[in-house]
């Protein structure tokens, strides 16, 4: 064993910064010098030991080279044809189509319906909000408050909403729902505020950082976007999640 993969050894398996790999150079070598970090998390980075996610946040990289996945939920039947739909109809349409169900795998009270999330770059909603009634067959509602939805919503009720500028996006497809989107809509989103339980946010968020890679500088910028970068910081400082940040 190397020393780089023995001061590995002492890293968490979450996100960390340059002071856990400090700690686990001393935890390693007794000797080791503050002056030598620098070049220490280099050497580690070109060993593909770990990887830079953010700003003084790092992860662990595995013996086959992997890094945490970027989110992917698993559409429906229903969800796959709107997709299609809307890039045969609308290519040079920007928008991100999602499920709420998603929401299962990370809280503890399920969501007893999906709603399929449509949201549509600003000055489309209501065109392609016509056309889905006149073309695809479902049960869809524009932009509907929590009232209108409570009264209106069925299961697979398709949510047509619009989509915020510089809304992050997923580097495989540009439709699918990105994670730092979505942890930001939590605090942003109404309709998410009224259908997920606030006591499942931190558990949740846990979860989401654990469990797939975020780019913590688009997840904050989106937040700023939103006005809600304050309130998010304050959650995770409330909540101890402040591995997942980036130092101050």
């Amino acid at each position: 064993m190397s020393k780089y993969d023995e001061i590995t050894n002492y890293l968490p398996d979450t996100s960390f910064a340059r002071e856990d790999i400090l700690t686990a150079a001393y935890n390693a070598d007794s000797s080791f010098s503050d002056s030598s970090l620098r070049r220490l998390i280099d050497r580690l980075k070109a060993s593909g030991l770990i990887v830079h996610v953010a700003r003084d946040v790092y992860r662990k990289v595995d013996g086959r080279g992997d890094i945490l996945p970027e989110y992917a939920g698993l559409y429906s039947e229903k969800a796959k044809k709107l997709v299609a739909y809307m890039l045969d109809n609308y290519p040079r349409l920007n928008f991100v189509v999602w499920e709420t169900s998603w929401l299962n795998e990370f809280t503890n009270h399920l969501l007893a319906r999906n709603y399929i999330m449509l949201e549509v770059e600003n000055g489309g909603c209501d065109f392609v909000f016509d056309s889905l009634k006149r073309d695809f067959e479902t049960s869809a509602l524009l932009r509907p408050t929590a009232k209108e939805l409570l009264r209106y919503g069925e299961n697979d009720t398709v949510i047509v909403d619009r989509l915020i500028t510089e809304a992050p996006t997923c580097n495989s497809k540009k439709y699918m729902l990105s994670m730092e989107k979505l942890i930001v809509d939590l605090f942003a989103n109404k309709t998410l505020k009224e259908i997920v339980s606030r006591g499942d946010y931190a558990e949740a968020i846990s979860d989401m950082f654990s469990r797939y890679r975020i780019n913590i500088v688009k997840l904050l910028r989106y937040a700023r976007r939103r006005s809600k970068e304050e309130e998010i910081l304050s959650f995770i400082k409330d909540n101890n999640l402040g591995t997942f940040m980036p130092e101050e």
